[in-house]
């Protein structure tokens, strides 16, 4: 990564799969190493990737069956 005179950020561009798939946050670190004619005060960056999936859900109905007999619930 260059730096030019005067400028005291950059942007990292990081894709990102949306999967579908409900899962746990996910996290990184983002370090810069062996800085050449500069000096770094902060050096690195902690990233999270939020799940933006739903949470599974299960839902179970009342069911009534006929055996002929009599009908159970």
């Amino acid at each position: 990564m260059t730096f030019s005179p005067g400028d005291t950020s950059r942007t990292i561009s990081v894709a990102v799969l949306d999967d579908g798939l409900d899962e746990a946050d996910e996290f990184f670190t983002v370090t810069l190493a062996n800085p050449v004619n500069a000096t770094s005060g902060d050096d690195g960056a902690s990233v999270t990737i939020t799940d933006n999936d739903p949470s599974p859900a299960l839902t179970i109905a009342d069911v009534m069956v006929d055996e002929g007999a009599g009908t159970q619930r």
